[in-house]
């Protein structure tokens, strides 16, 4: 029995080394066509808040699931100006994901964002991507949605089902991870009964970015 149990767990470490191989490997190939990394202004963030499972009570579809961070569409953020953006416009009703939203994913090692209606999530069975095809169901710090207002300028949101920011402390803790790197961030704020605000409605206001 006992030997049944030790064979269990180094059968769960191999997968964990695997994970985090792949995940390596993909994140070096992200850093080979890419600027410098934002991720590293994160540190103080995954600190504090821990990587946890994905929320899979809302998945539909089994490719939901499926890794597609090695995908051309999806890149490492990098530190502000970002390179080859696609500026767009946030929501500004409930049910509207505006224009050229972009997923953003705080993962262990990186920091993602991918366009949710580009090649690759196109190619999926909903026809978009979801925060898990950007962490390959692994566990992530937490998720959201973005649009750039420009090369510098995001507006950002904590919309996730999957990985969604637990706190508004929490939030507001990404909001400085993304002003530390030289982005200016509207933030969609955060509501105390129902998490974090999807579309944004009257005044914003730009938090401008450190240093």
């Amino acid at each position: 029995m006992q030997s049944e149990v030790s064979r269990a767990k180094t059968t769960q470490d191999i997968e964990r080394m695997h994970e985090h191989a792949l995940g390596q490997s993909n994140q070096q190939a992200r850093e080979d066509r890419m600027g410098a990394l934002a991720s590293p202004n994160f540190e103080s963030y995954r600190q504090d808040f821990s990587a946890r499972p994905a929320d899979l009570s809302n998945k539909r579809y089994g490719d939901e699931v499926t890794d597609l961070s090695a995908h051309n569409d999806v890149v490492s953020v990098t530190v502000a100006p970002a390179e080859n953006i696609l500026a767009g416009e946030p929501p500004r009703r409930s049910k509207s994901s505006g224009i050229k939203m972009h997923l953003w994913l705080v993962s262990p090692d990186d920091v993602l964002s991918a366009l949710e209606e580009g090649e690759a999530g196109q190619g999926t069975h909903r026809g978009r991507l979801a925060h898990t095809n950007l962490s390959g169901g692994r566990l992530a710090h937490s998720g959201g949605e973005l649009w750039f207002n420009d090369a510098k300028r995001i507006w950002l949101t904590g919309g996730s089902s999957r990985y969604h920011p637990r706190s508004k402390e929490e939030l507001a803790s990404i909001v400085e991870a993304f002003r530390n790197s030289g982005y200016a961030v509207c933030s969609c704020g955060w509501d105390d009964e129902t998490g974090p605000r999807r579309f944004f409605r009257g005044h914003e206001e730009w938090l401008e970015p450190h240093g």
